[in-house]
């Protein structure tokens, strides 16, 4: 059985913000669990595929 994570602790685990997580859900590169109205987990497998695959947080970009 696969481990299901909170979105703050994906955040932690590839060093990005909790609105990363959601965007990079909704993207489909996250496979999320709906609990109930209001409550996604984030299945472990899928963090752990996201950084086999080379993902790193982007630095934030500076105004020009």
């Amino acid at each position: 059985m696969d481990t299901l994570l909170k979105r703050r602790e994906v955040a932690d685990r590839i060093h990005a913000s909790e609105a990363t997580v959601r965007r990079l859900g909704r993207a489909g590169q996250l496979d999320e669990v709906r609990i109930s109205p209001g409550v996604v987990r984030v299945r472990a497998s899928s963090v752990d595929r996201l950084i086999e695959h080379g993902y790193t947080a982007r630095e934030p970009q500076e105004a020009a």
